[in-house]
């Protein structure tokens, strides 16, 4: 965490210090972040909630790799009761092929109640917005 958002010669910088990504002023001392995180968890990685906002106590939580992997720009989220998450993640929880939910919503311009709650059509090539040939 420090050295991305401290280090220009560190390889993830540009995506952090780089872009104005911080950490608080409390956690320089490393007592403090353990006292505000506590032990990582094994196989766990620190994630911010809001992937434009700075490391500090309400932005950061302990999340599995896989989880975190999945929290960064290039991830498309959709908010469907309540729950914002990433496009792969409501295709893990619906059976529904994320290619599948993001066409339905960037091409066919599907409401997200409908993209995420009906079922996969027989021909999948009008759920992906592609014409019969």
């Amino acid at each position: 965490m420090r050295r991305r958002c401290d280090d220009p010669k560190n390889v993830r910088y540009a995506r952090y210090g780089g872009r104005g990504i911080t950490y608080c002023e409390r956690w320089k001392i490393y007592k403090n972040f353990l006292a505000d995180m506590g032990e990582k968890p094994d196989g766990y990685q620190i994630e911010r909630i809001d992937n434009d906002g700075n490391y500090e106590p309400n932005n950061c939580k302990w999340v599995p790799r896989k989880e975190q992997q999945r929290n960064t720009s290039r991830s498309h989220f959709v908010t469907f009761k309540g729950e914002r998450l990433p496009i792969a993640t409501w295709a893990e929880r619906t059976g529904i092929p994320a290619r599948v939910i993001f066409n339905r919503l960037e091409k066919l311009h599907w409401s997200v109640e409908a993209t995420l709650t009906k079922h996969l059509r027989a021909d999948r090539r009008r759920d992906l917005g592609e014409r019969n040939r």
